[in-house]
């Protein structure tokens, strides 16, 4: 169904993951996921987070912005 609506836009599928302002509907930033997507795992509202950003694995970024909560 969802390939046929497209078809009919003449536009193709794309995956990204966005930030949407929930007060506007605006879409305030976009990451475009190329290649093969088989699964989408996760969506989530932040309520109240002010600066969104998705950190990679390969540094040393996540080590220092990632705090779990205490036990």
């Amino acid at each position: 169904m969802l390939n046929e609506r497209l078809a009919r836009k003449g536009v193709g599928p794309i995956c990204h993951l966005a930030v949407v302002n929930l007060a506007t509907g605006d879409i305030e930033h976009r990451l475009v996921i190329e290649g093969v997507v088989e699964e989408l795992y996760d969506v989530v509202a932040l309520p109240g987070v002010i600066r969104p950003m998705a950190l990679g694995f390969r540094s040393d970024e996540v080590r220092f912005t990632v705090r779990p909560e205490p036990a």
